[in-house]
């Protein structure tokens, strides 16, 4: 069929909005993805006063990958993790968008990562992944310190981010 109309877009990705969240954290499996999440969690509602609601993916994607869109309810997403103990980004790298697993970007490396709308609902994802812990910690430190503005009670990254930094290729 002919494309008549282009989706709208959503460059810029809210996090907190005056206070309010904008965004949910979803973590992949193990209790060390969960520690970060909450810590990251912590970290963007000492800069903005918004408390963001942080879960484990396997909380909003069943094992039958169907994701609950009810439930997400039009927030951005950020995602930590790899395809590999995360199921929405499991399900992102079945349609192309994301890639980093157990050995992409290897051991200490990591990705910050937008996925922009991908499911046609008008949220982002922002994915914060590495192939070990290690490397998942310098995607939130990364995302933290490079990619976030965070202002007057607001944090957002305010248009689309690819970072890789690879890591050690497994031995």
């Amino acid at each position: 069929p002919e494309i008549t109309r282009l989706k709208p877009l959503h460059p810029g990705t809210f996090l907190a909005r005056d206070g309010a969240p904008a965004a949910l954290i979803l973590w992949g499996e193990g209790s060390e993805l969960e520690a970060l999440g909450r810590e990251a969690a912590a970290l963007l509602a000492k800069r903005t006063g918004a408390t963001l609601e942080a879960r484990p993916a396997s909380d909003l994607v069943s094992r039958w990958w169907e994701i609950d869109f009810d439930r997400i309810a039009g927030r951005n997403i950020i995602a930590l993790g790899n395809i590999n103990n995360h199921r929405l980004l499991a399900a992102l790298w079945g349609e192309d968008y994301t890639a980093e697993d157990s050995m992409f970007p290897g051991a200490g490396g990591y990705v910050v990562r937008t996925v922009h709308d991908p499911f046609a609902r008008g949220f982002n994802v922002i994915v914060l992944a590495g192939s070990d812990l290690a490397g998942t910690r310098r995607a939130v430190d990364a995302f933290f310190s490079k990619h976030l503005v965070a202002r007057d009670r607001s944090a957002s990254v305010p248009q689309p981010v690819v970072e890789v930094v690879p890591g050690q290729p497994p031995s």
